[in-house]
């Protein structure tokens, strides 16, 4: 939210923190035993679309940290690898479907900690959600790992919907950004998620110029209207796990967000009303706006099934395009639009994508100086974590 790096100075050194909250439940509640390859039991299915950038999206190649290039093909064709695409999504699933997060050191509260996204031992073991749709790794000896039922491809960039490289906008960004020991931001039992602000207009957010140049990098990300192709492909998922794919991909294309006073800061004493559909983010530079895209739900391949094949005269799989596919994902996410759950109206509000969101002014770190400042208060001095509604 705006704040003053220093009550002594004017409003241009107020900033926009790129982040907020979103809260979880307390308890993962939802453990099952996994569904292994050579088992035919659940739905397995096909989900073809595009992804569009809808501000500057750059997925670094990983060759220079100061120069950060998209990364592409032998070819020079752009793309974006599955395993980005998949944790964009697991992500979303570990928040609407309460799930651990994936990493030993991935910050969490005590509950939702890698460790405990698996249970039991031997026939009696037992994987969270997220787990037994993505998979999961041991995380002590004899612990054993599970590949996951959901695949997602490499995405390619459809070559008409880019200029050519040369012409592509480097930008100056600033490096770095706030870790868990400057409390001010963070909350002390992490039983939250971390989402960045949207930024519909304009570019990224240029490093300031009071700043080093050492603590700049370059980047040059594909620009607004590249598209690139998706595949998922899943097997052996149970019902609720589909639709919980499917709403993670969809989103909802219609929301109301209502943003308190608290939540806008000292300049606002009214609530903020913002309509809009729900977006993601994806890549690097997401503080400085980077990131925001849409995902497109093409064509379905539904096997309900998976034994009919195997049966005389049967074994079609049901194929779905254009309008069908909406009219099948809009009915298939429907409990999940009905609910109105914290984490759910925090995830709103942090997904929405307007352009009259009133967050992406200013959109920015605080400066050195804030920080060093910010260390002098004692580590449960909260009052820059504002709410997120």
């Amino acid at each position: 939210m705006p704040q003053r790096q220093n009550a002594d100075r004017n409003d241009d050194d107020e900033f926009w923190n790129p982040y907020r909250w979103v809260r979880v439940p307390a308890d993962v509640d939802d453990y099952r035993q996994p569904s292994y390859r050579h088992q035919f039991s659940g739905l397995r299915g096909r989900i073809e679309g595009r992804l569009e950038a809808l501000t500057p999206l750059i997925i670094g190649d990983g060759q220079n940290p100061g120069d950060i290039r998209f990364l592409c093909r032998a070819d020079g064709t752009p793309y974006i690898p599955g395993t980005s695409l998949k944790g964009m999504i697991r992500s979303l699933v570990e928040v609407v479907g309460n799930a651990c997060v994936p990493f030993a050191k991935g910050l969490a509260d005590q509950q939702h900690q890698a460790q405990k996204a698996t249970r039991g031992r031997g026939s009696s073991w037992q994987l969270d959600l997220a787990s037994r749709m993505f998979g999961t790794i041991g995380h002590d000896r004899g612990d054993p790992d599970f590949a996951g039922l959901v695949r997602f491809h490499d995405a390619l960039a459809d070559p008409s919907t880019l200029p050519p490289r040369p012409n592509w906008h480097t930008y100056t960004i600033a490096g770095g950004n706030p870790k868990p020991e400057h409390h001010a931001f963070y909350p002390e039992d992490y039983q939250a998620r971390k989402f960045y602000h949207h930024k519909p207009q304009g570019g990224l957010v240029s490093a300031p110029g009071s700043i080093r140049p050492d603590q700049t990098r370059k980047v040059t990300p594909a620009p607004p209207g590249a598209v690139f192709s998706l595949r998922i492909d899943a097997e052996n998922l149970l019902q609720s796990e589909w639709q919980i794919l499917l709403y993670c991909l969809a989103l909802e294309e219609s929301v109301s967000v209502t943003l308190s006073p608290a939540a806008l800061g000292d300049k606002y004493r009214e609530p903020v009303h913002l309509v809009g559909p729900m977006r993601h983010k994806l890549g690097g530079a997401k503080p400085q706006g980077g990131g925001s895209c849409r995902i497109h739900l093409d064509r379905l391949v539904l096997d309900e099934d998976p034994l009919a094949r195997y049966r005389r005269g049967r074994g079609a799989a049901k194929t779905l395009e254009g309008q069908a596919v909406a009219e099948y994902v809009s009915s298939e996410t429907e409990p999940f639009r009905r609910r109105e759950d914290r984490t759910m109206r925090e995830l709103r509000a942090m997904l929405i994508f307007t352009p009259d969101d009133p967050r992406a002014t200013n959109l920015r770190y605080p400066s050195y100086m804030w920080f060093q400042d910010e260390k002098l208060l004692p580590a449960n001095d909260k009052t820059c974590l504002k709410p997120t509604l």
